[in-house]
């Protein structure tokens, strides 16, 4: 026992531990520390062009609490290979960048959140941990002191200019992808960007160090390629091959442009034979990466990197014995009397996919509850119609009533022929939409197992629209740790979560919930409408809806009744209804216009009511970026695309006349900026030749925006004499 009760035991590593004491990660913590001052040891010695050395500002600039380390490393460095005159200032500056850095962080970054309350060994903790901006704008401003101090001490020559130039211009830029890895605690952002900046300074740093060390060599040892080596063979164990080849090829140009291919042929010897032994991966790299190397350059390049390829090989077998097996082995016999209660706490586990047939039962149900709605609610209201045998005016007034009060803020539905198809086509569709991710969500496990919320599981499911599924036994605890959750797993996901958009369920249980997140929406579109009635009419005959249901899908609708003012409003205003109803989940299917032509053809014209009206329907996929545009009878559209217009034309008919539906489907390729430009025929008359709307359009959409282009559109269809209905929507992709 210790002073503090705590066992102490000798484990079969030979080394000493305390329960509650990680020997792995504290090996971890110490060794990047160390590393951090040999990589400013060697940044020191990087010299670039015209004399340029940037890249120790750039490190020490970058770098959290193991400045320190870097900022001995680098001294050492600059004493060891710059005379005393340069190193001199050398040390000026890098002495001044480290002061300023401590005091920008307690009496600028600090002040604005107060560190009265902060004791001395508080504010020693938060030193040397400013925000990204900070340390790139120190980087910067240090870089271009250093350049300035060597033009003048050498004389105010055109290469000491140029040493300047590429002084002030590579230190802020190292600093800020360095950054990626040193300053991981400032970050509130996190996902795929995240990690890759991270490698990104993983890599910048490493590879300073080996293009410093290029000429460092020990007893015939070369020092940079025995570091690659091992560098190589630990990312690729730890990682896998890919990370491992690529370290290896960038880490090898930094050293040798013709021997990088060396350290990926090392690589990928490690990644194959790794898993079978280590001291076997070894021996086939160093064999295969002599054999390049004599290819290469002949006997002279064997006799220099043969030294290095075989001590690299030789110390990793050494340390991946001593890390990876024995102290891994070493930290479990510790911790065996700590495990039994985090035995005894909730352990996430990945979800058995039968998990995924109540959530498909219970959005089969929404789905299907919402089309029957509606479609009583709209058989009701047209028998109504019928029976009374209402005049076209007062089928308006009693369209406007009781068919928008009804349907307005509800889901919907249709007739019956092609209901079963149309419910079969939509449960097909989302079959995939229910393929779960397994590795994914064995990723996500620990990370929620450390929150102690008594999460009980996870699964990730879905194609288009990934969902992440966790199941606790606390819907209340799910409800109140939603961000918490959220930002526990974004560093491991490979698409963003909606934050704002999550559904808490309950689930298992009196107490059990499920909390579903749901990944970001990858578009949005901004929207512009108008419409005007024609001219002598209050009513106009036409309708646009603009909504976005559900499934994150985007529509936006035109439907122009035969015929102008009241009695076209009718079928336009039934049309467009029935389409925001039925289209509150899935997205659109020549079944659902193929029911929507038999309501008007069958229902309606039985009861004496003419209906007929074209339909113009844009859909947008937020999700995959996917569109298409639906015409029936239609007015041509365009599509705006970097200063060319496009002309999307179809010679279909409106719907509600034959018996059979006569649809054009177009599929786009919308890219963020493009504009979709909608109208009805009262814009481009009955001929939809309009070369007049084709200037406006590429004159204006560029310059005066969505809202202006729309209010020119109406105004020019105005006074060229239009006589039907006016309608405009332009939606741009965002």
């Amino acid at each position: 026992m210790n002073r503090r009760g705590e066992t102490v035991g000798e484990n079969s590593a030979g080394l000493r531990t305390a329960e509650g004491f990680d020997a792995l990660r504290a090996v971890r913590k110490i060794v990047p520390s160390l590393l951090f001052g040999i990589c400013g040891y060697f940044a020191g010695l990087a010299e670039l062009p015209f004399g340029a050395r940037p890249f120790g500002v750039a490190l020490l600039a970058a770098s959290g609490r193991e400045s320190i380390l870097v900022y001995l490393g680098l001294l050492i460095g600059t004493f060891a290979s710059v005379e005393l005159d340069g190193a001199l200032v050398y040390f000026c500056v890098y002495t001044a960048l480290m002061l300023v850095r401590i005091f920008t962080r307690l009496f600028v970054e600090l002040r604005s959140v107060g560190r009265e309350g902060l004791g001395a060994q508080r504010i020693f903790s938060v030193l040397l941990c400013e925000r990204v901006g900070t340390r790139v704008i120190i980087s910067a401003s240090f870089g271009v002191a250093l350049g300035i101090a060597m033009l003048i001490g050498g004389g105010l020559l055109y290469y000491d200019l140029f040493g300047l130039f590429v002084i002030a211009l590579s230190a802020p830029l190292s600093t800020f992808l360095i950054c990626g890895y040193t300053a991981r605690a400032s970050f509130t952002s996190r996902g795929e960007l995240f990690s890759l900046w991270r490698d990104v300074g993983f890599l910048v740093a490493s590879g300073i160090a080996v293009y410093g060390a290029r000429e460092s060599v020990v007893y015939g040892v070369s020092v940079p390629v025995a570091a690659i080596v091992i560098f190589t063979f630990a990312v690729t164990r730890a990682r896998g091959v890919g990370y491992g080849a690529m370290l290896g090829l960038i880490l090898g140009l930094c050293y040798s442009p013709m021997l990088a291919p060396l350290f990926v042929i090392s690589a990928l010897c490690a990644g194959v034979l790794m898993r079978f032994s280590a001291t076997l991966a070894c021996f086939a790299a160093f064999f295969a990466s002599c054999a390049w190397a004599f290819y290469v350059e002949g006997m002279s390049a064997l006799l220099g990197v043969f030294g290095g390829i075989l001590s690299g090989c030789l110390i990793y077998s050494v340390l991946d014995r001593i890390i990876f097996v024995d102290l891994a082995k070493g930290n479990d016999a510790s911790k065996r009397e700590g495990q039994t209660k985090k035995e005894l706490r909730c352990k996430c586990k990945v979800l058995p996919e039968s998990i995924l047939d109540g959530v498909r039962l219970y959005e089969s149900n929404v789905r299907a509850s919402a089309l029957s709605d509606g479609l009583y609610r709209l058989s009701l209201f047209v028998d109504e119609m019928k029976n009374e045998k209402t005049a076209s005016f007062e089928c308006e007034e009693k369209c406007d009533e009781k068919y928008n009060n009804s349907f307005e803020n509800d889901f919907d539905s249709v007739d019956y022929g092609a209901l079963s198809r149309l419910l079969s086509k939509s449960m097909e569709s989302s079959d995939s939409e229910y393929t779960a991710d397994k590795l994914l969500s064995e990723r996500l496990c620990s990370a929620l197992t450390s929150l102690e919320l008594d999460i009980t599981g996870v699964l990730v499911y879905g194609v288009r629209k990934r969902i992440i599924y966790i199941k606790a036994k606390s819907k209340n605890k799910l409800t109140e740790n939603t961000n918490a959750i959220i930002d526990a797993i974004a560093p491991l996901l490979p698409f963003s979560v909606d934050g704002e958009a999550f559904d808490v369920r309950r689930d298992g249980g009196e107490d059990g919930g499920a909390l579903l997140l749901f990944e970001r929406k990858k578009n949005s579109a901004s929207v512009v409408r108008r419409r005007v009635a024609a001219k002598d009419e209050r009513v106009c005959g036409d309708s646009v809806t603009v909504f976005k249901n559900r499934d994150d899908r985007f529509f936006a609708v035109i439907s122009d009744g035969m015929g102008s003012g009241k009695p076209a409003s009718v079928a336009s205003r039934i049309c467009s209804g029935f389409l925001s109803n039925m289209l509150s989940v899935g997205g659109l299917s020549k079944e659902l216009i193929v029911m929507l032509n038999s309501f008007l053809c069958g229902r309606l014209r039985s009861g004496g009511l003419e209906c007929s009206a074209t339909l113009d329907i844009l859909e947008l996929d937020l999700m995959s970026g996917q569109s298409a545009l639906y015409k029936c009878g239609a007015a041509p559209s365009y599509v705006y695309r970097g200063g060319r217009l496009f002309k999307l034309r179809s010679g279909s008919m409106p719907i509600g006349i034959l018996r059979e539906v006569d649809i054009k489907k177009f599929e786009l390729k919308l890219s963020r900026g493009d504009v979709v430009v909608m109208v009805s025929d009262g814009v481009t008359g009955e001929s939809g030749e309009c070369p007049w709307l084709f200037d406006l359009l590429v004159q204006n959409l560029p310059s005066r925006g969505l809202e202006r282009t729309a209010d020119l559109i109406v105004k020019y269809a105005s006074m060229r004499g239009s006589v039907d209905d006016i309608s405009v929507v332009l939606v741009r992709v965002e």
